[in-house]
């Protein structure tokens, strides 16, 4: 059963949560909340009973990335991410120290396409560097990788116990903002493990009435109540 992720990318986006309070959540707290809000608002998520998802994208020299990482879950963060590009010296030595944590391997962002791939100069196409970047993830022991919708079935056809976590996740016609590859709910909701959204949600009309019925099609909420 895949699991809902909100983006959290602003602080006013923080006040819908009270409403969601017991929903089988996974929050996803990106930089600029954090740094507004530190560590504490982390521990209040955990206190509502929300899994917590800290969205930094870790990629430094090896002994800064497991130290962060080890301040992390020491704070236990449910999933943290790392880029996967930081190379084996940088993610090998993180399954010592996650402790419960997830540590979540991001591949190439969906706000990329195969241009930023022209740009490093690299021999590989898009779904390949991903896919390499994905075999990268499960040698050093990591939980999980960020990748497309587009990218989700190959890696879960060679790596089954790798979790997939799908970012520019659209509800059916909405608009890609600045995300360049963009799946719908309903064409990846089989390979993901976490599906992340938030503006399709944010954006909506009614985004609570949204949020369930985004559960409800994940098999995640019964009712609304």
């Amino acid at each position: 059963m895949s699991k809902l992720a909100l983006a959290i990318d602003d602080k006013s986006s923080l006040n819908i949560l009270k409403e969601l309070a017991g929903l089988p959540l996974v929050v996803k707290i990106g930089p600029i909340v954090f740094l507004e809000e530190g560590f504490s608002l982390l521990k209040a998520l955990k206190q509502s009973s929300f899994e917590v998802f800290l969205d930094l994208k870790f990629h430094d020299i090896p002994n800064t990335v497991l130290k962060a990482v080890e301040v992390c879950a020491k704070n236990n963060i449910d999933y943290l991410t790392v880029h996967t590009l930081g190379g084996k010296d940088m993610l090998n030595p993180l399954r010592d120290v996650k402790g419960s944590t997830n540590i979540i391997g991001v591949t190439i962002l969906t706000s990329h396409d195969s241009s930023y791939l022209d740009f490093l100069g690299s021999k590989y196409g898009l779904e390949e560097m991903v896919l390499h970047l994905a075999d990268v993830a499960y040698e050093c022991g990591l939980d999980g990788v960020v990748c497309s919708g587009f990218e989700a079935f190959s890696i879960k056809n060679k790596f089954p116990n790798l979790k997939t976590v799908i970012p520019g996740v659209r509800l059916d016609k909405d608009k890609k903002d600045d995300q360049k590859r963009v799946t719908s709910l309903q064409e990846i909701v089989e390979v993901a493990d976490i599906v992340v959204m938030g503006r399709s949600i944010f954006n909506s009309p009614n985004p609570k009435e949204t949020i369930f019925s985004i559960l409800n099609m994940l098999g995640g909420h019964h009712g609304n109540s």
